[in-house]
């Protein structure tokens, strides 16, 4: 049984926890948005670098091409808006892209896992939750002169 879009998304989600937001299929390429949901010991992004890693190795060898992405994008309404990003990722070929499902399955999921997170924040025992803040009364912290 020939692979499907479904098997490409379920392999992105077993790899990384990669969610699927939107997808659009045509017969030459495939158009996958979706986002990198962070998870408490911040596995996933890491797991999804070692993805595009494999998938960029392979695309060299392979009769379809990958090209991965982070697209910007406005939401909210203005002047409240903000930017914020979700993963592109389009997999195309010259002829029937569906026929290269397969292959892009097998690749997802011959990625490596990572073998520990990685620490981006880190709590300071002893430290108060104003310890940055300005304007104060106490030596060092705000311009000098002040109360």
């Amino acid at each position: 049984m020939a692979a499907t879009f479904r098997d490409i998304q379920a392999a992105l989600q077993k790899k990384s926890g990669f969610e699927v937001v939107e997808f659009t299929e045509s017969t030459s390429k495939l158009r996958i948005a979706g986002r990198q949901p962070r998870d408490p010991l911040n596995m996933n992004t890491s797991n999804f670098m070692l993805v595009v890693r494999e998938l960029n190795r392979r695309e060299g060898n392979a009769p379809w091409s990958a090209d991965i992405s982070k697209h910007h994008i406005n939401k909210g309404k203005k002047p409240d808006d903000c930017v914020v990003f979700y993963w592109r990722i389009v997999i195309q070929s010259d002829g029937d892209v569906k026929v290269h499902y397969e292959d892009v399955v097998k690749t997802i999921l011959s990625a490596p896992h990572t073998a520990r997170g990685e620490v981006t924040e880190f709590p300071l025992p002893g430290a108060g939750k104003d310890r940055n803040s300005s304007g104060g009364i106490m030596r060092g912290r705000g311009a000098s002169g002040t109360k």
